[in-house]
């Protein structure tokens, strides 16, 4: 495989993350001369799935100052999603991965937080909040069990009598 230029790279990189897969795969058969329509596209879409399994503080490098808007919105998204499952808000975190990479499934994308989370979790597991305590179902169905009961007693004595 032909190397890339650095600065190609970069550019093949923003328009995957901006979701412009055929400009990608345009752009990497430009740099690379003699690279067919499918080698390009099997080399962007692989390319693609390991960015979007890059969990935050992997990207190649911080946004500098004065750095472009893309790239400080991308740590800022990667920022807003660690901080969902750093909380335990992992329905947020899937819709926000979602929202800010089209075109992601939902399936791919809990898998892709779930295995952030699990990263997270073995890096930094005192980042994280601690669990609310969980009343269940439990609760809930005593509850109708003793209205249900109160209810037949109730109708026991009206016809009792």
């Amino acid at each position: 495989m032909t190397q890339l230029s650095h600065q190609d790279r970069q550019a093949i990189e923003a328009e995957i993350r901006a979701g412009n897969e055929f400009q990608a795969i345009k752009l990497y058969r430009e740099a690379v001369p003699g690279a067919g329509l499918a080698e390009a596209k099997q080399i962007v879409e692989e390319w693609e799935r390991q960015l979007r399994a890059q969990p935050a503080g992997e990207c190649d490098a911080p946004p500098k100052k004065g750095g472009s808007m893309e790239t400080q919105l991308i740590q800022e998204q990667r920022q807003r999603l660690e901080a969902e499952i750093l909380a335990g808000n992992k329905i947020q975190a899937i819709k926000l991965y979602r929202k800010a990479v089209p075109g992601t499934g939902l399936a791919e994308a809990k898998q892709i937080i779930e295995a952030w989370e699990q990263r997270l979790r073995v890096q930094a597991p005192d980042r994280f909040a601690a669990l609310p305590k969980k009343s269940g179902c439990l609760g809930v169905l005593a509850g109708a069990a003793v209205l249900a009961g109160a209810a037949v007693a109730a109708t026991v004595l009206v016809l009792g009598e």
